[in-house]
């Protein structure tokens, strides 16, 4: 959308959508968006009322999580050796000789791109002993060589999920009690809980996961599609 993003701007080129599709808003129950103010204004008038996305919440979510110091140390080492070898060709070069496996390049988060620090903390994990050989054959950037305890911290982070297990390491275990507590803050009242369970179920990225009763979600949506169907056949 080349305009502002307004709440006006973004009804408007909402509707244009909708007509473009070949069908009308009365036949939309819920918008689901991100927080943004002007989506959530863009979307408060009947018959349409916005929903806010799982996903952009479970985002900052896990960004919670990466200010535990033991997390944010193991970050910026990964961030130190990422950045040394794309300003250096001869330690990419060095880096690259190094790889007895296939050739796998670092790679560089961004702060919009979701799951791309963990992206990159994966490939250094993954690399590491590449790493440290380019690295160790020099003198002045041995300083870069990742330290182990914070490549098993590495570890934890890439192999972080949802639910607790009995095996987890407290750290494993503390980062996904923030996750949780942050999720159930925004989450909080009976309101949100069945609008969550749908957004959860249809998002592909998810496959319902996180739901707690796939078969009762699955018929209840089904349900509400086919009433709103009903519903805009009549009117």
């Amino acid at each position: 959308m080349p305009e502002d993003h307004t709440a006006e701007n973004i009804r408007c080129t909402f509707e244009s959508l909708l007509e473009e599709w070949g069908t009308e808003m009365i036949r939309v129950v819920a918008v689901t968006a991100d927080n943004g103010s002007g989506v959530k204004k863009g979307f408060t008038e009947p018959p349409v009322t916005w929903t806010s996305c799982f996903g952009h919440n479970l985002n900052p979510s896990i960004g919670k999580t990466m200010k535990i110091d033991r997390v944010e140390a193991a970050i910026r080492v990964c961030c130190s050796v990422v950045q040394g070898f794309n300003h250096s060709w001869k330690r990419r070069g060095e880096f690259k000789d190094e790889q007895n496996l296939p050739q796998h390049s670092l790679i560089q988060d961004v702060v919009t791109r979701w799951g791309s620090t963990r992206a990159k903390v994966s490939r250094c994990v993954e690399r590491h002993n590449a790493v440290s050989a380019a690295l160790m054959a020099e003198r002045s950037p041995r300083r870069l060589v990742p330290e182990a305890v914070r490549i098993s911290t590495c570890k934890h982070l890439t192999n972080c999920i949802v639910q607790e297990e009995d095996d987890a390491s407290w750290l494993v275990k503390q980062m996904k009690r923030l996750v949780r507590s942050d999720a159930q803050e925004r989450y909080s009242g009976e309101m949100w809980r069945e609008p969550w369970q749908w957004q959860v179920f249809l998002e592909p990225r998810f496959n319902g996961s996180f739901v707690e009763e796939v078969n009762s979600v699955y018929t209840t949506i089904k349900r509400e599609i086919l009433c709103t169907e009903a519903f805009a056949a009549v009117t």
